[in-house]
């Protein structure tokens, strides 16, 4: 099986569903479900909203109990992964760290509805955000495990080929750096 993310780009007003180089799909929401401003309209009760308008399968009249597991090389993961690059990119979209609880909120909602997979890399944060990502990754899972019986999602990450990275020590030094920013065991 070819394992694939799916990302959620919510701008505007539309929410776009990148699939293979393309948009698979747009969803209009409604101009109040966006107003972040309202105390009720959190991020994860927007993701609610969002989740909703898919059609899910029946089981018999009950509801599903989550994205469906593939085996993914040894691994079994959600067939939907969840990708972190706005945790911490300022420039692109925007991120300030006043938004953290509410992207752990949006994290844990995501683990509980059985999304296994997330996506990372080094450079998601860069200047005095470097690492960002990996960081409030490394945090959530650890805050998440701790009130769920140690339960972890699986994480892919990557390194930026920067170009003072050369050396095969450059590369084993950027992973032993991806590990403590991610507070997992190399």
């Amino acid at each position: 099986h070819l394992l694939a993310l799916l990302l959620l780009h919510i701008h505007a007003g539309q929410c776009f569903l990148p699939y293979g180089g393309s948009f698979a799909g747009r969803i209009t929401l409604p101009p109040a479900a966006l107003d972040t401003r309202t105390p009720t309209r959190t991020v994860p009760s927007m993701l609610g909203d969002l989740f909703s308008k898919f059609k899910q399968p029946s089981f018999g009249g009950r509801a599903p109990a989550g994205p469906k597991q593939v085996k993914f090389g040894e691994l079994e993961v959600s067939e939907m992964g969840i990708g972190t690059w706005s945790w911490g990119n300022q420039l692109l979209w925007g991120y300030d760290e006043s938004m953290d609880p509410e992207i752990q909120q949006v994290f844990d909602l995501c683990v509980d509805k059985g999304i296994s997979i997330f996506d990372t890399g080094d450079s998601y944060g860069t200047g005095k955000l470097s690492g960002q990502a990996e960081k409030l990754l490394g945090k959530f899972m650890k805050d998440y495990a701790a009130k769920n019986g140690g339960k972890r999602p699986y994480i892919g990450t990557k390194f930026a080929t920067y170009p003072w990275r050369l050396t095969a020590d450059s590369l084993v030094t950027a992973c032993k750096e991806s590990a403590e920013r991610l507070q997992r065991p190399v």
